[in-house]
């Protein structure tokens, strides 16, 4: 269970960074990276 649970918190945490980093390249230049339409 704590292994499972720790898993889940480390996927989201990995998961908010991925989306925190992923909003500051699209502000930063996200058309350049052709992101966005």
């Amino acid at each position: 269970m704590k292994s499972i649970r720790q898993g889940g918190a480390f996927s989201g945490w990995v998961f908010g960074l991925a989306m925190v980093a992923g909003m500051t390249a699209t502000l930063l230049g996200g058309h350049h990276l052709r992101l966005l339409p």
